[in-house]
């Protein structure tokens, strides 16, 4: 599975927007795929 966020670089995330939306989406991949591993965020295409 792939998922991929993009995220307007040209507006301010509030602190601590991204570790909250890491633990949410970690939370809710391991209820509905509870086999699968998450060895973390990765970031591409960044400039």
């Amino acid at each position: 599975m792939r998922v991929e966020v993009t995220i307007d670089k040209t507006k301010q995330l509030p602190a601590g927007a991204v570790e909250a939306f890491k633990v949410e989406f970690e939370k809710k991949l391991e209820r509905n795929y509870p086999r699968s591993a998450f060895a973390g965020l990765a970031v591409m295409g960044c400039r």
